[in-house]
């Protein structure tokens, strides 16, 4: 799903249907932000899978790794551990 990457400020004023969609939905979602003055999207470099823990997050492995495939792309994991310090 494209977005138009309006930013913070530009969501709370008028809203934002590709993250509502992403963060709502029950499927793994791919937003790709338009690049301004430019007709196509930019070239992907990877593609980067959050993961929190839940059987939601794992579950778009699988999607991750047939897309990077067919793209010839890496795919990053990431999950974010916090800190005693």
């Amino acid at each position: 799903m494209s977005t138009q990457g309006r930013g913070t400020a530009g969501r709370a004023l008028f809203g934002s249907v590709a993250d509502r969609v992403s963060r709502h939905s029950h499927t793994p979602t791919l937003l790709v932000r338009a690049a301004a003055g430019q007709p196509v999207p930019p070239r992907l470099a990877g593609i980067v899978v959050p993961l929190d823990g839940s059987l939601l997050a794992e579950s778009a492995l699988p999607m991750a790794v047939r897309l990077a495939t067919g793209l010839d792309l890496p795919v990053h994991l990431l999950r974010v551990a916090e800190s005693d310090d």
